[in-house]
């Protein structure tokens, strides 16, 4: 498949499920254009890496679909969703005291609702947004939940990595 066939491809699938099922494509908040073509835009960009060598293989279209649902518009690769260990990391780094929604994700495991309203918040205020996209993602992902078994165990110094499609 080229990029252009990638994009059509895209194209096609997001807005076959649109009628096929009567969900609304996903779309990044506050983005007028349309959710199939921010997909199809993402789906692209993942062919381009990998015909680059910028990525290791290349992702099936509904694999890609449902990542991108199941985190908000946010990424098409399952890779870039951190480790536990990773996000604890992360969380404690950032967040701004025992009453933050980013200090009960640190602590204990939980998502709160209000915690990625905290996390856009930081990622305006920094130079390198690269570990609080990567948070951003795995809340997405995992949705809102109580405190995690184990999780003070859970801890890991290894670097996130984004996808060209984040």
């Amino acid at each position: 498949m080229n990029l252009k066939e990638s994009r059509g491809c895209a194209k096609g699938y997001a807005w076959g499920r649109l009628d096929a099922d009567g969900s609304t494509t996903a779309q990044r908040e506050g983005d007028s254009s349309s959710g199939c073509q921010q997909f199809a835009n993402a789906y692209e960009a993942h062919w381009r890496a990998y015909e680059e060598g910028r990525t290791g293989s290349a992702m099936d279209v509904r694999s890609a679909w449902e990542t991108w649902n199941r985190t908000m518009a946010l990424t098409l690769d399952y890779s870039d969703i951190p480790s536990d260990g990773q996000a604890r990391r992360i969380a404690s780094e950032w967040h701004g005291g025992q009453s933050s929604a980013l200090y009960s994700l640190a602590s204990c495991g939980a998502i709160t609702p209000e915690v990625a309203g905290e996390i856009q918040r930081e990622i305006t205020t920094c130079d390198d947004a690269t570990d609080l996209t990567a948070l951003l993602i795995y809340v997405a992902f995992h949705g809102p939940r109580d405190r995690q078994e184990g999780w003070s165990g859970v801890w890991s110094d290894s670097a996130v990595r984004l996808s060209p499609t984040s």
